[in-house]
């Protein structure tokens, strides 16, 4: 009997803990769940049915409901593809969602696709019209027996899951799981958003543990970012401060998946306040605005007419999109093409505006287009907008000093607190101060590069840096002519209909000059003034991948150059060039007409140093050599 008696003692304990254990409950706090369960050929029926099990017991914890305030569960499972069980708005009562979770079927799947999985929960199912909400708490919980057939494309998609604002469980089952993919798919810290068991029977195990940390009141809490912008400014200032002063502007705006459609309505209501403040009178501001997601589309050109009423109207009807947040091709595009030569206005201040709402998609290109965009004299501000974003890419992103460029604000409601602040500031962007070379000499400049060999992106690269070379110049006074050769195309490829024997005989007839046709054409027929008063300058572009035999060749045409007394810049770019090359193909010294640069993107970092030589050779007079008679002398 005594026994039987501490036996039962022993049991009662047991009821007791285990009572006290599932007096656990999640009440009041929104939360949004989402499962995403392992449903490949390598989890045997039964076990499947025991990953239901403790789905099922994992939600009971949770006051299940269609309140502001209540949880929401959805559920997919994945083998070889994925399959959408229920979205977070199907089921919003307890009853109803325990039902659904038992009808859930095993699908075998042939393959362990869990990136894909990730992606879909991401993409699909925290989403507004799937029933999430951006009040409630964002929680991810990924089961699974094994390794993905991808790990990398897993460690990506729980990546950008995360940057969403989504934090992450993983529960590996069994012992053909990798705990290292485990890691990458959860949350920080890692131990607490990681569980590893032996098998479904153990998954009972931790059941209540998992439902405590999902809870927003004892989870892991998101970071809370404050708004780090000082109070926004008197609105009559703001107003007084933009009159009478001409800007090109151009809003970037986020449009990627991680925005509501609603708050996404709002990033436009804030424009729309921002550009009424600004003044249109005399066409003295203009605006562009581009939306990226993972592509970009100019929704309003920065050219053409420009009425207010009109454009607030345009604002407006401005559509939302979706997908990842591609930040880095919206800034390229608009350096490139929003202020591209003969759609911006030289001298006016260029001015991009740029939200975003969490990190963007490549980060080191992001940081690499944002620096060739300040160097190029765009005035860059950078809003970032809620928990997700981060502060140093925003600081990248943005002009300095980062206290006028960077806004930060908690939420897109909070947008309009600093739109005066942000006209104020934009408002009060000058141009940055252009050297000019001003003197008494003459002078004839020629840019040179074979736009064949590069191609129209890396063409319209030296055009837009010749361009800017120029407006420095003094051409003011007549003093200066500006040239530009750069045609070296194919001789004689066109060729109508003809017979096979016609076709045969005309290939064999077509030219294909060499840089070495460019250079010697540029001396026989551009610099053959032999009256002494202008000095002849030639600014040869290079490209250093260009082959050595033809490179040797062209210096053999620019020593006659140079004999001719044309001052000849060499500017590099790829790879370096050889130091007999150097001296081939720039005049003497060489340090004062050799220029690199590492891709065509980054030639605008040498602009201030070819000025700087150009004008101290320009605005004083020169002895010149004088010219040998007859052009082709060597």
């Amino acid at each position: 009997m005594m026994n039987r008696g501490i036996l039962l003692t022993v049991l009662s304990l047991v009821s007791v803990s285990q009572a006290q254990r599932s007096r656990f409950r999640c009440i009041g706090k929104a939360t949004d769940i989402v499962f995403v369960l392992d449903s490949s050929s390598s989890i045997w029926d039964q076990d499947f049915k025991r990953q239901l099990v403790f789905v099922d017991d994992v939600v009971s914890q949770f006051d299940v409901g269609p309140g502001t305030d209540h949880t929401r569960v959805g559920i997919e499972t994945f083998g070889h593809k994925t399959w959408l069980q229920f979205n977070l708005n199907e089921h919003t009562y307890m009853r109803s969602l325990l039902s659904a979770i038992k009808g859930i079927v095993h699908k075998g799947g042939r393959r362990t696709e869990t990136g894909m999985a990730i992606d879909f929960m991401r993409n699909n199912m925290f989403q507004s019209a799937s029933g999430s909400r951006q009040h409630a708490g964002h929680f991810g919980i990924v089961i699974t027996d094994g390794r993905s057939q991808e790990p990398q494309k897993t460690a990506r998609a729980a990546q950008e899951a995360r940057r969403q604002g989504i934090t992450l469980f993983a529960i590996g089952v069994g012992d053909n799981i990798s705990e290292e993919e485990l890691r990458n798919i959860a949350s920080d810290p890692k131990q607490d958003h990681v569980f590893m068991v032996d098998d479904y029977r153990a998954l009972n195990t931790i059941k209540d543990e998992l439902a405590a940390r999902t809870c927003p009141e004892i989870a892991t809490p998101r970071p809370i970012i404050r708004t780090t912008t000082p109070p926004d400014v008197d609105p009559a200032e703001a107003v007084r401060s933009c009159g009478g002063k001409p800007a090109d502007v151009y809003f970037i705006l986020d449009s990627s998946s991680s925005i509501w459609e609603i708050d996404f309505g709002k990033q436009l209501e804030f424009v729309r306040n921002v550009v009424k403040i600004f003044d249109f009178d005399s066409d003295n501001t203009r605006i562009g605005i581009l939306t990226y997601s993972d592509s970009y589309e100019t929704r309003i050109p920065l050219y053409g007419n420009q009425h207010k009423h009109e454009l607030l109207k345009k604002i407006k009807r401005i559509p939302y999109t979706s997908g990842l947040t591609n930040t880095a091709d919206a800034i390229r595009y608009v350096r490139e093409e929003g202020f591209a030569h003969g759609v911006t206005r030289p001298d006016v201040a260029h001015v991009v505006i740029l939200l975003t709402d969490g990190v963007s998609r490549e980060p080191d290109k992001t940081t690499h287009e944002a620096r060739l965009t300040h160097q190029a004299g765009i005035f860059v501000f950078a809003i970032g907008i809620g928990t997700a974003i981060d502060k140093d890419e925003l600081n990248r992103i943005a002009s300095d000093p980062d206290y006028s460029y960077v806004f930060h604000v908690d939420s897109f409601g909070l947008l309009d607190s600093i739109k005066n602040t942000l006209a104020l500031k934009a408002c009060k962007v000058t141009p940055k101060p252009q050297k000019v070379c001003f003197g008494d000499s003459s002078a004839d400049v020629m840019f040179v590069f074979d736009s064949a060999y590069l191609g129209t992106h890396n063409t319209k690269l030296v055009v837009a840096f010749a361009n800017e070379v120029v407006r420095s110049l003094d051409y003011n006074t007549k003093n200066t002519r500006i040239g530009i050769m750069a045609e070296n195309c194919q001789r004689g490829l066109d060729l109508t209909f003809s017979s096979p024997s016609v076709l045969s005989s005309h290939m064999s007839r077509i030219s294909y000059p060499s840089f070495r046709s460019l250079i010697e054409r540029l001396r026989s027929e551009t610099f053959t003034n032999k009256d002494g008063y202008a000095l002849p300058v030639a600014i040869i572009f290079i490209d250093g991948s260009m082959d050595s035999r033809d490179l040797k060749e062209a210096a053999e045409e620019v020593m006659r150059l140079k004999y001719q007394g044309v001052e000849v810049y060499a500017v590099v770019v790829g790879n370096p060039l050889s130091s007999a090359l150097k001296m081939s193909l720039a005049s003497h010294p060489v340090d004062h007409h050799y220029f690199t640069s590492p891709s065509y993107e980054m030639l605008f970092s040498i602009k201030d140093r070819l000025l700087d030589i150009l004008c101290d050779v320009m605005s004083f007079n020169v002895i010149r050599p004088q010219w040998p008679h007859g052009n082709n002398a060597l």
